[in-house]
This record gives C-alpha cells, structure tokens and sequence, in this order.
C-alpha cells in the first residue's frame, strides 16, 4: 500500500476530514492498517471498518479513541436517541446529568450489573464505542489487555484498532459480520451498519447514509493507494549451494554407475 498517496486521496476527499489530517488521525489509522492488513480484509471491507472508526468516535473526535458523551442538554434529545426509555416526562431528571444518565440506559444489561456505577464505567469507549462490562471482558481476550480492571486503556490507539477490527470480523456486537455483507458477491455499505447498531429509524435515516458516504471515501483513497494488502517482500532465487567432498563422490559414482 502506497500510504503517501492513501493519505493525500483523503485530504483531497471532502467528504471525510476536510483538507487536513491531524497526526493523532494519522496515528490511529496506522494502527487501523495493521490490524486491517492481518485480518486479511479487502478494499472494500477495510473501507467499511475505516468509516466505522470514523463515524463511532462522533464530529468532535473523528478517528481518535474517545469515550461515550453522556451530557444531553435536553429532555428532547433523551427522547429522541432512547425512545424506548425516556418520554418528556421522565427525562427531565437526566438532563446534564451524564453519570446518572449512563447508569439509567446501560446498568442490568450488557453484564453490568444494577446497583453500581457499571454503566458508567463501561459506556461507549474506542473508536466502536464499546458498550458494557462484557463486551469490555470479550475485547480483553482478543487485545490481551485486561480491559475490565483497566477501561480507560481502550482510548490507546492500538488497543482501539485491535478492538475494532476483530469485533467487526468476528460479528460479537450484534452477530452480524463484516463478511455478511461485503464479500465477493456484494459490496452493500447501507446494510453492513447492522454489524454495529440496529435499524432504528435514527440508524436508517441518518446515520446509514453518512456512514455509507465515509466508505466510498475511504474504499477510493485505499485504490488510490494500490489496495490495502501489505506488501510481499519480493521472492528471491535460491542461493547457489557450496559444492563439497560429499557432492563430488556423488558424481563420480553416479558416472561410474552410468558406464555399467
């Protein structure tokens, strides 16, 4: 991959970033490609988990690790994110009032647990803004980090990246995987936002067509760039071996052998 014309592609792409990348992006995307590059993934599916990261961490943070913004300065946007949970009524209660607000929406689900400060601890986190203490548990095993006992380790870059692209290939958010909807078959960037958050209507009128837009951008800068497949070392010729006393009485013999 030729990363120096991968980024300039992004910077000219107004799409994502604007005309300039800041170096803790830069940073981030380094670990992304490494983590992308030993999974194996295509263009198109390191496209999707590169707009992934930078859709997750929301406008203010894009492609950094960051933690889930718990302060709704209204009633009306508590409603309108968990609509399932909160009215006009009972809302009120956690207007800037984020700690409280994430105990409320994430405590006695997602493994934490009711009663304590669980769903504080373990609100979104990373560049997929994982969610709740089992998930943290679950991203332990495949980063080696002990994200349970340490959870302010998943804004670490690399901790990040890992965390992102195993959880994308390997389906744990939702059960639903990277390779379900981009493959040899389809490329289908609408649809794949199901690996990370169901279709509520917020998801499909919004969020979907954004997320949608930011991989076209990343999927013609990675082309730009040659593809994401890390390069081979080149194959060399075996080197010529020494011949020695051993090869020599081989000849001779299999001369004399010949002349029977």
């Amino acid at each position: 991959m030729n990363k120096q014309d991968f980024y300039a592609a992004l910077r000219s792409d107004k799409r994502v970033f604007g005309t300039s990348i800041g170096v803790n992006q830069v940073a981030t995307m380094e670990h992304l490609i490494r983590a992308i590059q030993a999974h194996g993934l295509s263009d198109a599916q390191a496209a999707y988990v590169f707009a992934t990261a930078y859709h997750e961490p929301g406008p203010r943070s894009r492609m950094v690790p960051n933690r889930e913004n718990m302060n709704y300065s209204s009633a009306r946007q508590l409603v309108r994110v968990w609509p399932s949970r909160f009215n006009a009524t009972n809302a009120a209660a956690f207007v800037n009032a984020p700690q409280a607000l994430a105990n409320k929406v994430y405590n006695g689900r997602l493994g934490n647990r009711k009663g304590t400060n669980d769903g504080w601890i373990y609100r979104g986190g990373g560049l997929d803004h994982t969610t709740g203490r089992e998930n943290y548990r679950k991203n332990s095993a495949y980063t080696g980090v002990d994200l349970v006992a340490h959870p302010e380790r998943i804004l670490e870059p690399a901790v990040a990246a890992d965390c992102i692209v195993s959880g994308m290939v390997s389906g744990r958010y939702t059960g639903k995987k990277l390779a379900h909807y981009i493959n040899d078959k389809q490329t289908d960037f609408i649809n794949a936002r199901r690996i990370i958050n169901g279709a509520s209507r917020y998801e499909r009128e919004k969020v979907e067509p954004w997320v949608k837009g930011y991989a076209e951008a990343f999927l013609s800068a990675i082309e730009d760039g040659g593809g994401i497949t890390a390069a081979k070392a080149p194959t060399l010729p075996p080197a010529p071996r020494k011949t020695g006393w051993g090869d020599v009485l081989a000849a001779i013999l299999k001369l004399f052998g010949a002349r029977k």
